[in-house]
């Protein structure tokens, strides 16, 4: 009988036009009134962090566990293509739908062959998702509850994250190991005008596994720190993720979040890799029973695992997602942490070389293949 594995959270309809070389590096100089920009065709996929991990997790470990996800979705024709794309997947459909709402979805732009991306999202039905959403009956035997993106869920983030606490709590007491993965925050929305220090401080006691990104513990920990990289980077022409230091940013927010409870912390920090460190023994056995983790192979470890070199770069989109799926695949198996980090970084490698999310993802024997063959990591450094 397969394991039973639930990711829970944000979906939404990813659109992607593709753009044709053409269109040339400098993008928004073409989306200005009177401007036609070549294109070569459209991606269509779900994304968010359901539609990304979710179905990252369900094509990965579909020979060894079932996955179910849940998510809310509208009442109208994007809410429908949602569905129809389900069906495609070898995944347990836990939708639901709310009447008189828009399904989210996102329109991506990125210029071919660069990571520079812009987005125009609707939030919709996703935003109003909550615990309520989630028959907990239903799913109590699951080795492991993923929730992603509660800064985008209207219901949330209020009263220092009433709903989110409750919801994780409840997970992690009928012995599910619980992961949480976070997302950027819109700087005018309510949800950045909440305290979540805070709410991540009431939350992390109820996560075993926390992953969110450098960008997003940044603004979440150290505002003003972010403020100060992402006015650099803005001078500099660079990304935010060649600035930071390990031991003045990565490292000390990774330890604090382990500080807060969380029991293993994975930190991506984009191009040169992802930062990965665990609490102790006593904490680790803590993890939701289900997944019978070896707490002594686990504990009071940490190391900055560094990328591998992709083949080509089409899109970055759900990039950090299929990371994270990866890791939580080889962790669900019972695989050291060494090789849990190792497929991390090879699948996020292989994610980047296609326009869609999923379509460049290699099961695990072929990954080990490639790295054993030589795969060669970035040479890009965090300082």
């Amino acid at each position: 009988m397969k394991k039973l594995v639930v990711s829970a959270g944000q979906i939404c309809l990813d659109v992607t036009p593709i753009a044709s070389p053409l269109a040339g590096d400098d993008f928004k100089k073409h989306i200005e009134p009177g401007h036609m920009v070549p294109m070569l065709g459209m991606d269509m996929c779900i994304g968010g962090s359901v539609g990304n991990t979710g179905l990252g997790l369900a094509k990965l470990g579909q020979d060894a566990f079932d996955v179910r996800v849940i998510a809310k979705l509208g009442d109208d024709i994007t809410g429908r293509i949602v569905q129809d794309i389900l069906k495609g997947h070898p995944v347990i459909d836990g939708t639901v739908v709310e009447e008189n709402t828009a399904t989210a979805y996102t329109l991506t732009l990125t210029p071919a062959g660069v990571d520079k991306r812009t987005f125009f999202h609707c939030p919709g039905a996703s935003a109003r998702f909550s615990a309520a959403d989630i028959d907990f009956e239903g799913i109590r035997d699951a080795v492991l509850f993923h929730f992603g993106y509660p800064g985008t869920m209207d219901r949330m983030y209020p009263n220092d994250g009433e709903e989110l606490v409750r919801m994780m709590e409840r997970a992690h007491a009928l012995g599910m190991a619980t992961s949480l993965d976070m997302s950027p925050i819109e700087e005018t929305s309510n949800a950045a005008r909440c305290d979540w220090n805070y709410i991540l401080k009431r939350t992390l006691p109820f996560v075993d596994f926390f992953v969110p990104s450098i960008e997003e513990m940044l603004l979440m920990f150290k505002p003003e720190r972010r403020d100060e990289l992402r006015r650099r980077a803005a001078e500099e022409n660079r990304d935010i993720t060649e600035l930071v230091s390990l031991e003045e940013d990565v490292e000390p927010l990774a330890r604090q979040a382990i500080e807060y409870g969380a029991a293993i912390v994975l930190l991506k920090c984009g191009v040169p890799g992802v930062y990965f460190c665990t609490a102790g023994e006593e904490r680790l056995k803590k993890i939701g029973k289900n997944l019978g983790l070896d707490a002594g192979k686990w504990a009071d470890l940490g190391w900055f695992e560094k990328s591998f070199v992709p083949e080509r770069i089409a899109s970055a989109t759900g990039c950090g997602d299929t990371t994270i799926a990866a890791f939580l695949t080889g962790v669900i198996e019972g695989m050291l942490p060494e090789k849990c980090m190792q497929y991390a970084l090879a699948t996020g490698a292989c994610c980047v070389a296609s326009y869609d999310t999923l379509g460049g993802l290699l099961p695990l024997d072929q990954l080990e293949k490639k790295i054993q063959a030589g795969w060669p990591r970035v040479t890009v450094e965090i300082s």
